[in-house]
């Protein structure tokens, strides 16, 4: 039996817009073919609605795997329709 009390998909929706501003969270590395995956699965367990958040990784001319690593991640991120 569905909650009578619980809010429609749409309407929670707007409602987190509404409470959540949009931001930016920009992260600069350097050689971080170690730390990414810990920090990929940090970001995409964030509870912050998806449609107000925009991740920037930026790679700050990494000699290691780091521009690869955020390739990929882009490219599964995009697949997901993550932002």
């Amino acid at each position: 039996m569905a909650d009578s009390t619980a809010l429609p998909e749409a309407l929670l929706s707007k409602r987190a817009s509404l409470y959540c501003p949009k931001v930016s969270v920009i992260v600069p590395i350097y050689n971080g073919e170690q730390d990414l995956p810990g920090l990929l699965a940090c970001l995409m367990a964030q509870t912050y609605p998806a449609e107000q958040v925009v991740y920037l990784l930026v790679d700050n001319g990494s000699s290691d795997r780091t521009p690869q690593i955020l390739a990929a991640a882009a490219a599964d991120f995009t697949a997901k329709g993550l932002p």
